[in-house]
């Protein structure tokens, strides 16, 4: 068995780097459609009345994301799963209380990066719609947990079993008699 979490108030240092990395996101539209086009969507999309639902909707959708993939992808039941925010350190979750392989796994932690982040920026990029390119920065940032849980998961053996941490951010990785035995 082998944690790898960290607890989720230290969670925000480990992904920088990916935090950092998608700001290339900002500069690649800039470069292509111009900063003022930068600035526009920053403006439309931080304007209070447009900001606020949209997060939380965007919250919600990466989340049920997370839950949508692993289900589906690892065959598991609705009730295999919580939801919620941890208060202390206002991360919202989701949460599998099934082990799933390690690529099942990925499915799930990439989804809400791919369809909330990735996609709306490349179509953003193609067709200059200022808005769009923010969506898609804001959930690409957002899904830097994610990033950074997969890049953790780098060495792991392809026929691993993988489970959330129940409460740090990140999972435990159990080989295959180890699953035998534990779970």
């Amino acid at each position: 068995m082998k944690d790898l979490s960290v607890p989720m108030n230290r969670m925000h240092l480990s992904m920088l780097p990916f935090i950092f990395a998608s700001g290339l996101l900002v500069v690649i539209y800039g470069l292509l459609w111009g900063w003022n086009a930068v600035f526009e969507g920053f403006d439309t999309f931080l304007d209070f009345r447009n900001f606020v639902p949209t997060f939380i909707l965007g919250v919600i959708a990466h989340e049920g994301l997370h839950g949508a993939g692993w289900k589906y992808a690892a065959n598991l039941k609705w009730s295999d799963f919580t939801y919620g925010v941890q208060w202390n350190t206002l991360t919202p979750y989701a949460h599998s209380k099934k082990p799933m392989r390690k690529s099942t796994y990925l499915v799930g932690s990439l989804l809400p990066a791919i369809v909330l982040g990735i996609i709306p920026y490349l179509i953003a990029l193609i067709i200059g719609h200022h808005w769009l390119m923010m969506f898609g920065f804001v959930f690409t940032l957002a899904a830097g947990g994610d990033f950074w849980i997969v890049y953790t998961l780098r060495h792991t053996p392809a026929d691993a079993w993988v489970q959330d941490h129940p409460e740090n951010a990140g999972c435990i990785v159990y080989d295959v008699e180890e699953k035998k035995n534990y779970l």
